[in-house]
């Protein structure tokens, strides 16, 4: 039995085969481009570091996301994103970490900017260090989904 079935998906005309074909790489081909991207692990700490800043982080929606290598030394990660604060009102901020490579060759932060504003030097000491232990985990890396450019593709 297994053996006529055999031959009788054999005798299959070739322009099935090919139609099977195309459809096989039709769809491993949209599969591949719905796969999002990843960014290092500088991209992942500063998320961290956003989350730990939060009153509230499990309202916040991150649109942009990406690093930066400065030089040989530096390097930057920034994330926009929304938040809903204390009063209910949603904002739309931008949040970027510098580091920097210290004395021992480990990184460093060496600091954070929420829209162009410093943070506190004695948060981002305490941050600095958690960054040992934050580097030593798996950090969700994706970056977020591009922006649509066309009003009709926005919807939640």
């Amino acid at each position: 039995m297994l053996g006529s079935l055999k031959q009788k998906y054999m005798k299959l005309p070739l322009w099935v085969w090919i139609t099977i074909a195309a459809f096989a790489a039709g769809g491993l081909f949209a599969y591949a481009l719905n796969q999002p991207n990843y960014a290092g692990w500088r991209y992942g700490a500063c998320k961290v570091f956003l989350e730990h800043s939060l009153r509230f982080p499990p309202t916040t929606k991150i649109f942009l996301g990406g690093e930066q290598i400065l030089n040989d030394r530096q390097s930057k990660a920034g994330v926009a994103f929304s938040a809903i604060n204390t009063y209910g009102s949603q904002q739309v901020k931008m949040f970027e970490c510098y580091y920097d490579i210290g004395a021992n060759g480990a990184p460093i932060l060496t600091k954070i900017m929420v829209e162009d504003d410093p943070m506190d030097p004695k948060k981002v000491a305490e941050f600095n260090k958690m960054l040992p232990i934050i580097l030593t985990q798996k950090l969700d890396t994706a970056l977020p989904k591009d922006i649509p450019t066309d009003l009709e593709d926005v919807h939640e």
